[in-house]
Formats: C-alpha cells, sequence, structure tokens
C-alpha cells in the first residue's frame, strides 16, 4: 500500500518518485542514464521548508548515490519498507 499523504511522511520512510519531481541538483543532472517518467526510490532523511509551509521538500538519498530535494507533494511512501 503506498501514501503520497505528506503529513504522514517521517525520517526514514522509504518514498518513490519519478525523476522529473527533482527539485535539486537539476533533474537534467540526474538523467544522465534515465529517463524522465523513470521512478527511483530513496530515503527521506530531513525536511525543509518553503514560506509558511514547514515540510515542502525532502532530502532524498538513493543507495549508492548522492541527496536528491524533492518537493513533498511528489513523493509517495512505500509501505511496509
Amino acid at each position: 500500500m503506498e501514501s503520497n499523504s505528506s503529513t504522514e511522511l517521517q525520517p526514514g520512510d522509504r518514498v518513490h518518485f519519478a525523476i522529473d519531481s527533482v527539485f535539486l541538483p537539476p533533474a537534467s543532472d540526474v538523467l544522465a542514464a534515465l529517463r524522465p517518467a523513470d521512478h527511483l526510490v530513496g530515503t527521506v532523511t530531513q525536511f525543509s521548508g518553503s514560506g509558511t509551509r514547514e515540510k515542502a521538500f525532502a532530502v532524498i538519498v538513493l543507495a549508492g548515490q548522492k541527496s536528491l530535494v524533492v518537493p513533498v507533494e511528489k513523493l509517495s511512501r512505500i509501505e511496509g519498507a
């Protein structure tokens, strides 16, 4: 079962998202060997706010890769992971 409610996401949650949802680094940097519609799986390490929104962005770590920043509303939590 999957959930995309940002209020449920916590550091340590496993999530998946489309590559073209990546905010930082630019998605074009991530796309070297992937297609924009491909999905990645990673782990939430922390959150960042934007304006009045406390959890606007999540920092995601991919296995063997650097951290990515993705808007929280673009994430889907992987239940039971």
